[in-house]
């Protein structure tokens, strides 16, 4: 979709002396249940040598499931002539966003539990990162350790990396 956006981006690191190596992931394929596809290039200055596999090896058969967790996942499109509400029937959630409860405009994801439609809380939304518990309930500022308000959360978690993602990249990383 956005092609001629990543042949610049590419073309603007080898200008500036670098080799790259483009990785296309979705993070369910990487011990989520989010559904979140992303490219990531990696570069490495020419004078250093190409981008080549070394020996790191990550397990990534985790489990894709948050312990008791049903999500029901629902978008919509607005397109032109055509309103469309679906809900995603492959067991995967939508890519978390920024949002309240990690909402989007065309995007949510609910939990069910008990009979009862709720939100994501920030937890498993940190968990669908694959990030550990409580990642982002805290954090320094002005040198005090504060609590990190849920909009707040939410914002850390929606503008996120899934953290197994770089576990797939680590290997090409030479130091």
């Amino acid at each position: 979709k956005h092609r001629s956006d990543y042949e610049y981006i590419v073309s603007e690191f080898e200008e500036l002396g670098y080799n790259t190596k483009e990785f296309n992931l979705n993070a369910s394929d990487y011990g989520t249940k989010q559904a979140r596809e992303r490219v990531f290039i990696l570069g490495k200055r020419k004078e250093i040598g190409k981008i080549r596999q070394c020996g790191i090896v990550y397990d990534f058969k985790r489990s894709k499931e948050i312990e008791g967790l049903e999500i029901i996942a629902w978008s919509q499109s607005t397109r032109e002539n055509w309103v469309d509400h679906r809900i995603r029937d492959d067991g995967l959630c939508n890519t978390l966003v920024t949002g309240r409860g990690f909402a989007g405009q065309s995007t949510k994801n609910y939990v069910l539990e008990n009979k009862i439609i709720r939100d994501l809380t920030c937890e498993e939304g940190e968990e669908l990162m694959t990030w550990p518990k409580g990642w982002t309930e805290f954090a320094i500022i002005d040198g005090d350790i504060r609590v990190v308000p849920k909009t707040a959360r939410e914002t850390c978690v929606g503008n996120g990396v899934v953290s197994n993602c770089l576990w797939a990249i680590a290997p090409y990383i030479q130091v």
